[in-house]
Parts: C-alpha cells; sequence; structure tokens
C-alpha cells in the first residue's frame, strides 16, 4: 500500500506522553540514518522467451518460466546500489518480478517507490524493473519514524543473445578488379587473398585488427605462378608455393618474400604447426608424405601414410586442452569424383600418422566451393549447394555444419549460428543492414568467395572488452561480411 497515511502510522505506534514530551505538538519528525540497511536481495521465477525446434524441425517462439531464487545480487553498501553482474539471460521478462528481500529494519517496514510515491513492499508483489527501483527501509524510534536513505535496484538482462552469430557488411574492391579462385588467410591483423585476376595471380591483404577492413592494397613481389590454394600459414608466417614447386614465405609485418630451401622438392603443402621439433610444414614431396623442420629444411616421412586425393584442402591446427605441447590437425578436401557425397576428412595428432575419418554416419554434405574453418572450439563447414544429385541442399550457405569431434560427425546449425537469410539482417550496433541474403551474395559473386578466421593478439580491448575472433567472409569483388558470436566480445565480469 502506498504510504500516503504514515504520519498517521507513526502516530498509534507511539504513546502520546512521548509525543508531547519530546515535540510539544502532534507532528512527526521524518529523520534519516544509515543504520537501516538492506542485507540481501533475491528474484523469483521469471518469464523468459525461447525459440525451439518444432515438430517440422522449424523454429517455434515459446515462452518459458525458470526460478532464478539462485541468482545472486551483489549489495554495495557504499553507493547503495543492488544489481545482479552477471545478466539474465537475453528474453527474460522484468515487467512482473516477485523478490525475497532481508533488512536490519527491526520493527520497521520496507517500501519501494511506485508512481512517485512509497508503497510498502511484501514478497507477494509483482514489481515492475524493466527501469532500477528505490527501495529504503522505514524504522520506528520513539516519536518518530527513520527513513533509510534510498537503494537503487537493478536487474540486468542481457540485450545480445550471448550465443547468437551476429553479421556486418562492407563495401569495399579489390585493388586490381575482381578476384576468382580465391584463398583467403589471416596473419598479423590481417586477412589476405590470393586470386587470380585475368590470368595474372594477385595477393591482397586489408588491415582488420580494429574489426573494419581499411581497404585492399597489393602486395608486391610475389611470384606469378603461385601454386592455386598452396598456402597455408605457420608461426606468423604464409607459406606458399609456385608452379615449379618453390617454396616461399612472405612475412606479413613487413611484406618482406623471401625462397624457403628444403632437401627435398615440396609438390603440395597440407598444414603448418608446432611441434617439439619447432616450427613445421606438413607436405607432400611427390608421392610421398611427411614434414619439414622449418629451422633447417630437412624432410622427415611419415610411415604407415595415405594417400590424400588432389584438390584444394583446408585445415585447422589446434593445441589439446589437456597438453599444448600436442597438436591435432584436421584437413578437408575438395575433390569430388561423379557422385560422391562424403568429403575426404584426415586427422593426426604431433608425431604420428594421417587417419582417414570415416564420417558416413552423420557426414557434412559434399558442397560446391566447400569451406572448412576453426571458430569458437568447433570445425564449421559451409558452402554452395550441393553437389550431389536428387539432394535438397540446393540453396548456397544454406547451414553451418559444425563438428564438435575433430570431423567424426557433423550436424547442421539450425539456429542462432546461421547465415543471413532474411531479406534484412541487421547487426549488433543496428547499423549496416545486410539487405540480401548470403545466397544472394554468393550468386552476384558467381560462385566465388573465400573465407578464414581472424584470432586477436590482446585478449581485451581498450573499454575492458573482449577482442573477438571473427568469421571473414570476403566476395568476388572485395566486398566482405564479418561474423563473431556476441559472447565472444562480451566484458569479463566483474565481481
Amino acid at each position: 500500500m502506498k504510504i500516503k497515511y504514515l504520519p498517521l502510522i507513526a502516530a498509534l505506534l507511539m504513546t502520546t506522553p512521548s509525543l508531547v514530551s519530546c515535540l510539544d505538538s502532534n507532528e512527526v519528525v521524518i529523520d534519516y540514518t544509515l543504520e537501516s540497511s538492506i542485507t540481501s536481495f533475491a528474484v523469483g521465477t521469471l518469464h523468459i522467451d525461447r525459440v525451439g525446434i518444432d515438430s517440422e524441425g522449424k523454429d517455434s517462439a515459446f515462452v518459458d518460466t525458470i526460478s532464478f531464487a539462485d541468482y545472486p545480487f551483489t549489495i554495495d553498501q557504499t553507493s547503495r546500489i543492488i544489481e545482479n553482474k552477471d545478466s539474465l539471460p537475453v528474453g527474460t521478462h522484468t515487467d512482473k518480478v516477485t523478490t525475497t528481500i532481508s533488512y536490519d529494519g527491526g520493527y520497521g517496514f520496507l517500501a519501494y517507490e511506485k508512481n512517485g510515491e512509497d508503497t510498502v513492499w511484501t514478497s507477494t508483489d509483482s514489481i515492475d524493473f524493466t527501469n532500477p527501483v528505490k527501495f529504503r527501509v522505514y524504522t520506528y524510534s520513539e516519536n518518530s519514524v527513520i527513513k533509510g536513505y534510498p537503494y537503487t535496484v537493478k536487474v540486468n538482462v542481457h540485450q545480445l543473445d550471448p550465443d547468437t552469430l551476429v553479421w556486418r557488411n562492407f563495401s569495399q574492391s579489390f585493388d586490381g578488379g575482381n578476384l576468382t579462385g580465391q584463398q583467403a588467410l589471416y596473419a598479423d591483423g590481417k586477412v589476405f587473398v590470393i586470386g587470380t585476376h585475368n590470368g595474372t595471380t594477385l595477393m591482397q591483404y586489408t588491415d582488420v585488427s580494429s574489426y573494419t577492413p581499411d581497404g585492399w592494397s597489393t602486395v608486391s613481389g610475389i611470384p606469378s605462378d603461385i601454386k592455386p590454394n598452396s598456402a597455408v600459414t605457420c608461426e606468423g608466417y604464409i607459406y606458399f608455393l609456385t608452379i615449379a614447386n618453390q617454396l616461399y614465405r612472405l612475412n606479413p609485418s613487413d611484406m618482406n618474400i623471401e625462397t624457403v630451401t628444403t632437401d627435398v622438392t615440396v609438390t603440395r603443402l597440407l598444414a603448418g604447426a608446432t611441434e617439439s621439433s619447432g616450427a613445421v610444414l606438413y607436405a607432400c614431396a611427390g608421392n610421398t608424405n611427411g614434414k619439414i623442420n622449418l629451422a633447417d629444411g630437412t624432410w622427415s616421412e611419415d610411415t604407415q601414410s595415405v594417400t590424400f586425393e588432389e584438390g584444394a584442402n583446408f585445415s585447422s591446427t589446434v593445441a589439446l586442452s589437456y597438453n599444448d605441447q600436442i597438436h591435432r590437425t584436421t584437413l578437408m578436401i575438395d575433390n569430388q569424383t561423379g557422385n560422391d557425397t562424403i568429403v575426404p576428412i584426415y586427422t593426426r595428432l604431433t608425431n604420428e600418422p594421417w587417419v582417414k575419418i570415416n564420417t558416413s554416419n552423420l557426414p557434412v554434405p559434399y558442397l560446391e566451393n566447400i569451406s572448412m574453418i576453426t571458430y569458437d572450439g568447433k570445425l564449421y563447414a559451409f558452402g554452395g549447394a550441393s553437389k550431389a544429385s536428387g539432394t535438397t541442399l540446393t540453396v548456397p550457405f544454406q547451414y553451418f555444419y559444425s563438428s564438435e569431434d575433430n570431423g567424426l560427425t557433423w550436424e547442421p546449425m539450425l539456429t542462432k549460428v546461421v547465415f543471413p537469410q532474411e531479406t534484412i539482417y541487421a547487426d549488433d550496433t543496428e547499423t549496416n543492414l545486410i539487405t540480401e541474403s548470403f545466397a544472394t551474395y554468393y550468386q552476384n559473386s558467381e560462385s566465388e568467395y573465400s573465407c578464414t578466421v581472424s584470432t586477436p593478439e590482446q585478449e581485451l580491448n581498450a573499454e575492458g572488452a573482449l577482442n573477438p575472433s571473427c568469421i571473414w567472409v570476403v566476395w568476388r569483388d572485395g566486398s566482405m561480411s564479418r561474423g563473431y558470436i556476441n559472447r565472444l566480445s562480451f566484458k569479463p565480469k566483474q565481481w
């Protein structure tokens, strides 16, 4: 109830002699004190918007109810601010909230501000916390009502779905014209793209360290006969082969290009890695497979080696979570013949031979211009429409196919981690709207694109928020689309 008759309430609780002796009138004095404190605060069961999958496999919105009674709220007794440092999940309704509150007001009562007036609080009240709400403790002392200083209570809710992949588009053009047969790599805060324009091989780069590309520039002095899709990154360098099987490396910090001497003729690069012996390149030398020790150029042949299919390959090398001295490399090869429906995938651990994975149970479908990346601890594959006959996957960039077991099984991502499919898809700042689906971009690019993932050197930015890893899709004309999962950019919690 509103404390409209607060003087009357106080008067009924005080004896008449006390009122006369202390005030010589019937006036009630209201003072402020620091002694009346709120000691604990919790919220009850709340409604939350959810998205599930219906019987037809489509997104279906519904409202769920979840108890947040154990969600921690901190009380700053100095500033008298009560809030949850860890925000409630996106979609939580805060317009009707029941609360459990403890305070040290003795025989007093707790009140909260509603419509500009204090209202006596009860645990059954449904309070609107869309905006901060002021609470205060009232206590009685002889002939006066003591009114405590106000506490400001904030119920924080994430405004961004933490697990949603958000996109932003950047319009820019390659320096020199459209590039076909693209291969994209990331090194030293830059996205590099190797491609062909009018029969000439070009290498372009753009700085993305500020998360906004600064325009394309041409790397000068590169060989004119770079072997398509031969480049890999290792220890901060970009290694690539020429048609004549000469191995080169590019230092992305100063754009210096130098030849790399090896004791065998390397015919194909598979991946770069770090082992106990130092930086190595997994490679092919003729019909044999092995690795080049980059410290001295020596070649070590794999035992029980497999024969790789010809075609463009996409590699991922990551350290194991329990031992950062052991790396797992996964290799996907784009080499469909006939009506094949399963993409060749190989894997190896440090100092072990390659093994071909049997993905027949849950394979990634054979997509046109397929790509594979490592992002957020998972492998993702995507591309154009399916190459297999009789398939229903006729839309380019229809799904991300995700693998959490190093390429053994793959499943399509149906929600959150998705490509723009609608006519308008806004990014997190509600600017730079993507007004066309990725399928349209792909078609307008004549099926030409490349993709890579940026990994920032510094964990935190100047504002104390995380620097997120980003997915960069580069289209035929040099325009780019950047995506990242929201929670990868959230500011760390301060408890």
